[in-house]
């Protein structure tokens, strides 16, 4: 029997469960994003799954998207020659340009689901963000090329001949791309895609812009007036306004953008259930794509308990949270004694310290190490002189407890 006891206490013994612990978690539950937290996959192979459908969601929306441009461009094209409406022949255009789009979204979802690599370990789920750049790119292109025009046609107002068979093939189109924007959007949110989303209303946009081109028709066919070059630089500041907001979302996305408060708070309730984890701060979350989150949180333990009695709260906690939240997060520990003597009376001056200033959010972490050096962290808000509240809290303690060394970590809210 001794070998077999052996075998079980061995560190390589424990790591295989581990790694068959999470294995088995792996194929429990999935990934989201802060955005759609609560639509966790269930069930066995879930996480595979909801990849599989994400996939097949994306790349069907945009088939379908490229038939229906096809379609849409060549027929409004078409009727903007026929016509010799320019508004007209701009809105084909934009058809044809959002073909590009939907190339690009099928590209980017298929790259962005590779299998991590040893070069990029964390995958490759970012590319779906690169691939909104790209079409971000494509659509400011387009808009100061339709800008362009616009300025040559209200200089020198090209003759037209609208019909009422514009109106109506224009209205048709302003239908089908309302209709499919919001399938694009529902299907988005339902599948955690950010790309279907911003399709989704991209082609609401184009329906709004097949708005302009009736007008511009019915202008004409009515009052006889061509107002084409106007309506073409109304689409074109459209246009532009969408790929602005493009690129200054997706560049939001890559530099990184916090948690909600609610959910910070969520996270921060789950965590502080655990009868050993006294207070709990510093919650980060990077995301790596749709379905990868990573992220670190602080806790503070009593300072007299060990590492095995630790260790599989922390553990529980890492499980429990990844099933519930989605997110693979890794603790870092705060050893506090709340009962000594000059902790308290160092916290009681960190709390005069911020009623006192205005800037900060509050102080954690505190650690007396050996009696002689104070280490804190101090949450400041984004609105203030770091150094001068620095100098201030080292003045105030130094006031209180002269023989003692301080080390102030200055931190910012990782939260909205």
């Amino acid at each position: 029997m001794q070998p077999c006891t052996t075998l079980r206490n061995s560190r390589i013994y424990r790591w295989k469960c581990d790694i068959i612990k999470r294995i088995k978690l792996l194929k429990q539950g999935g990934i989201v994003i802060e955005k759609n937290l609560q639509q966790r996959p269930k069930g066995k192979n879930g996480l595979f799954k909801v990849w599989n459908q994400r996939r097949n969601a994306v790349v069907d929306l945009a088939l379908l998207g490229i038939f229906l441009n096809l379609v849409l461009a060549v027929t409004k094209l078409v009727i903007g020659v026929l016509d010799e409406s320019s508004a007209v022949e701009s809105d084909a255009l934009n058809n044809v340009t959002d073909c590009a789009f939907f190339i690009i979204a099928v590209l980017g979802t298929i790259w962005s689901e590779k299998e991590p690599s040893r070069k990029h370990p964390f995958g490759y789920g970012r590319l779906e963000y690169i691939t909104n750049l790209a079409i971000g790119g494509v659509v400011l292109a387009a808009g100061l090329e339709a800008a362009t025009d616009a300025v040559g046609n209200i200089s020198s107002p090209p003759d037209a001949t609208y019909s009422w068979n514009t109106v109506i093939v224009l209205a048709a189109a302003m239908a089908i791309k309302y209709l499919y924007g919001h399938w694009a959007q529902s299907t988005g949110h339902r599948h955690n895609s950010l790309l279907l989303e911003f399709l989704g209303h991209h082609a609401k946009i184009n329906a709004l812009v097949s708005v302009l081109s009736i007008c511009s028709a019915i202008s004409y066919i009515v009052w006889n007036h061509v107002i084409d070059g106007y309506i073409e630089m109304i689409i074109a500041i459209i246009i532009l306004k969408v790929g602005f907001d493009i690129v200054k979302d997706t560049v939001n996305k890559l530099l990184g953008q916090p948690l909600s408060r609610e959910k910070t708070q969520e996270i921060y309730g789950r965590i502080k259930e655990e009868p050993l984890v006294i207070d709990c701060h510093d919650l980060i979350v990077n995301n790596y794509g749709a379905f990868k989150n990573i992220g670190s949180v602080n806790i503070e333990v009593s300072r007299h308990l060990t590492a095995g009695e630790i260790y599989p709260v922390v553990h529980k906690l890492q499980v429990e949270l990844y099933k519930e939240f989605g997110i693979q997060i890794v603790f870092g520990i705060y050893a506090i004694d709340v009962e000594d003597p000059m902790y308290k009376a160092v916290h009681k001056v960190l709390e005069q310290f911020k009623e006192e200033e205005p800037s900060c959010i509050g102080c954690h972490g505190l650690v007396i190490e050996d009696g002689h050096t104070i280490f804190c962290d101090v949450v400041l808000d984004f609105n203030t002189s770091r150094k001068e509240a620095r100098e201030k809290l080292e003045a105030l303690l130094s006031q209180h407890f002269p023989e003692m060394e301080t080390v102030i970590n200055i931190e910012s809210e990782f939260h909205q």
